[in-house]
């Protein structure tokens, strides 16, 4: 089966927007497309973190991607909602661009467990 693999190189950029860069893919073996997305959007939204805390203005207890969707547009968004602990949910919009660069384009917060993931 073809899966996704990644490497991701993470590049400073002001007012603290942390860019990604999908470099690879390979063979997955044993997994299906979605658990190899979720596992790694996991991974990606872990290295948004602090931006998210940056967003916040304070450090979270923890970051559990619970959902996500994507739309398709001169590229691709993807709203994630994301656990940071204490009963709190933020939703997440990442960009990534044509040339697939990812940043962190905006949160929503505070949000349920129970709400939707929607445009913003």
């Amino acid at each position: 089966m073809r899966g996704i693999c990644i490497s991701w190189k993470v590049v400073p950029k002001t007012e603290s927007v942390v860019l990604l860069k999908l470099t690879s893919s390979c063979d997955v073996i044993g997994n299906n497309h979605q658990s190899v997305l979720a596992r790694v959007w996991c991974r990606l939204y872990s290295l948004l973190r602090s931006q998210v805390e940056d967003k916040l203005g304070r450090e979270v207890s923890q970051f559990t991607l619970l959902s996500y969707k994507t739309q398709v547009v001169a590229g691709t968004n993807y709203f994630a909602k994301v656990d940071i602990g204490e009963e709190e949910v933020v939703h997440m919009r990442v960009y990534k661009d044509l040339k697939q660069n990812l940043s962190l384009h905006s949160i929503q917060h505070p949000k349920a467990k129970e709400d939707d993931i929607a445009y913003f």
